[in-house]
């Protein structure tokens, strides 16, 4: 089985070849874990929050099968595949409308349902786009109508983000609530994290940025909640 895995590669890596193989894996793989929790959480916050270790556990089970199943099934030997924000961001806002009119295992369940539709649907349209040669309509879309969308994208990416690490969901109308003087290590972890990806991204490019950010973040968090005294418990609780 693994001569038949190295001959689809491409055959034995040279030696001096296997680390640059392994780092240039271990990131996308770091980036993937941490992109289907932060995906997760964009669909299951607020009301939903109590179904947090759920969605995680779907959404590394549905990373897992993506990535072996896009390079193995594929053509090209190097394609590889992950979560997106767009379709996350969809369901989110189907899951928050879903919250004011259902609970329980009505929720829930209706939820699901919805994410594994939106898969079957997106997956259709992608093979149905390949099967009759329409993969160049997208440049018929006209650029203003681009640029928005992916701003648009943006904004409730960054909503989303601060309802991650409020006990509420962010927006214009619950302001007044930041004036909490305990919700604003949240908030700075928050905002200096995304500030410190930005300016690495801008003034010195690399693809090591994110999962060393991403990671020292993460360090500095414990840390931090190590030394104040704080145990897992205790932050599991209070989230």
């Amino acid at each position: 089985m693994i001569k038949h895995l190295l001959d689809y590669l491409g055959g034995r890596p040279r030696s001096q070849d296997i680390l640059p193989i392994i780092i240039a894996g271990f990131i996308p793989a770091l980036l993937a874990i941490i992109f289907s929790i932060s995906f997760a959480g964009l669909l299951f916050n607020g009301a939903l929050s109590n179904y947090l270790p759920l969605g995680i556990g779907l959404a590394l089970v549905g990373t897992l099968v993506l990535t072996l199943s896009i390079p193995l099934t594929s053509t090209y030997r190097g394609t590889v595949g992950g979560l997106i924000a767009e379709p996350a961001i969809v369901l989110g806002l189907i899951a928050t409308s879903l919250a004011t009119r259902l609970e329980g295992q009505t929720l829930i369940a209706t939820i699901l349902a919805a994410v594994m539709v939106a898969g079957l649907s997106t997956g259709l349209g992608l093979y149905l786009l390949a099967r009759f040669k329409l993969g160049q309509i997208g440049q018929y879309v006209p650029y203003p109508v681009i640029g928005g969308f992916l701003a648009g994208l943006g904004m409730i990416l960054c909503q989303g983000a601060f309802s991650f690490v409020l006990p509420f969901q962010f927006g214009l109308a619950n302001l007044e609530s930041l004036r909490n003087p305990q919700l604003w290590p949240s908030l700075m972890l928050v905002v200096g994290v995304g500030t410190l990806l930005w300016l690495a991204q801008r003034f010195r490019p690399s693809a090591y940025n994110i999962p060393v950010i991403l990671a020292g973040a993460i360090a500095l968090f414990w840390l931090i909640m190590l030394a104040g005294g704080e145990t897992q418990a205790d932050i599991q609780q209070a989230n």
